[in-house]
């Protein structure tokens, strides 16, 4: 990526286009927005379902905690955010046309 401490434009494009760089790149936004909630509830009720192993509260823990965010981000991705995104742009289209 970078060739005598000097960047290349060509090959930092070629690793932004990649696939995981672009499907990261669109649920961002939805994982910063769900993350914090779901680490809570996701916290809470291992709490109460272990009931104080500490073991068994981080085997099941660490898989959930980056597992879970990523889904729910995935999911209101899909069914929130592209759907509101494609609603907004179809409301200024008719606005332009209209007016």
């Amino acid at each position: 990526m970078i060739s005598s401490g000097i960047p290349t434009c060509r090959a930092n494009a070629s690793d932004l286009s990649r696939v995981p760089a672009n499907i990261s790149g669109a649920v961002s936004y939805c994982i910063y927005l769900v993350n914090e909630p779901v680490q809570k509830l996701v916290g809470v009720t291992l709490a109460m379902v272990v009931q104080g192993n500490a073991a068994l509260f981080t085997m099941i823990w660490i898989p959930g905690a980056v597992v879970l965010p990523l889904l729910v981000s995935w999911w209101l991705h899909e069914w929130v955010e592209l759907p509101a995104q494609h609603y907004g742009r179809a409301m200024a289209v008719a606005a332009v046309t209209a007016g």
